[in-house]
């Protein structure tokens, strides 16, 4: 007899990244979510203190920030019953530090993205007129309330990089996520054109007008981008980070400002290599695995 799995997602409410994989989920999953579930499933990991009188609980810890590793308190964890995380690296991190299992389970490409719903016009649109090089990045990457950079995700690299390709092809950057003023700030000092779509709902197209997607983080849970963007056969370029040595291929992964130069210019495309790898990453195969770890637990 099938057991009886009940779960309560704990997300961060912002609209953004794990709000989206939540309501994804609840779309996906064979089981009842429910404010009162018999799992509480902590994927905002920062809410974690906060929850610990709940039964059942389930850590899930997206990335490790190393350069501020004192802030994690990885006590915490040994509180719950398990902790997922998304990839090798985070979870090479993690199981060093807490006694409990460690159990690595993937993000997805959300569903959104397996319906083809462009917008020629917009995707135009965006691109516009002129010979440029469009590259994207959507991500948050500036700090609430100070308004300071969140160096993990390297947005100061991401303007070095853009301000070095400027100089040798006029670049277009398409920007969306919210709290992007590092960026657009350079961007503006630079002169470089952006357009800015900070909560977008077709991000889908964003990706259909890109000739690139950078993603320069020093750490990652995924990106959730990189898998989009092999979803969507976007040539991308990453640093060694996330899930991003085991979706793409070897020489999409860059180890320097200059590496993502040299790369873009000499034509690197492995989408279609990318795109082979990313099909196991669907929801239909990938939720099933969190169902069957939720139901072990109950």
């Amino acid at each position: 007899m099938e057991k009886d799995t009940s779960i309560n997602i704990i997300s961060d409410g912002i609209n953004w990244v794990l709000d989206a994989i939540k309501n994804d989920f609840i779309l996906n999953t064979k089981h009842k979510v429910s404010h009162d579930g018999n799992i509480n499933w902590v994927l905002n990991w920062w809410a974690l203190g906060h929850h610990l009188h709940k039964d059942n609980l389930v850590a899930h810890l997206h990335h490790v920030d190393r350069s501020q590793i004192q802030k994690y308190n990885f006590s915490l964890i040994n509180r719950a019953k398990a902790c997922i995380v998304p990839n090798k690296i985070t979870q090479d991190i993690v199981q060093n530090k807490v006694s409990v299992p460690v159990v690595r389970l993937p993000y997805w490409i959300l569903s959104q993205f397996t319906h083809k719903v462009n917008d020629k016009s917009r995707i135009n649109f965006i691109r516009g007129d002129e010979n440029k090089l469009v590259i994207g990045s959507f991500q948050k990457d500036t700090e609430t309330v100070s308004k300071k950079p969140k160096l993990v995700k390297g947005p100061d690299t991401f303007i070095n990089i853009v301000e070095k390709i400027n100089k040798i092809k006029p670049v277009k950057v398409v920007l969306s996520g919210f709290e992007r003023s590092f960026v657009i700030d350079n961007l503006r000092r630079l002169q470089i054109e952006y357009v800015y779509f900070e909560r977008d709902k077709n991000i889908s197209d964003l990706y259909e007008s890109l000739d690139w997607y950078f993603v320069t983080s020093r750490d990652e849970g995924g990106p959730q981008a990189a898998i989009e963007c092999c979803y969507k056969k976007v040539r991308i370029l990453s640093t060694n980070v996330g899930i991003c040595p085991e979706i793409l291929h070897p020489d999409c992964i860059c180890n320097n400002e200059d590496d993502f130069i040299d790369k873009v210019f000499s034509g690197c495309d492995y989408r279609e290599f990318n795109y082979g790898n990313i099909k196991k990453y669907l929801p239909e195969f990938v939720i099933p695995k969190y169902d069957n770890f939720f139901e072990s637990l109950s």
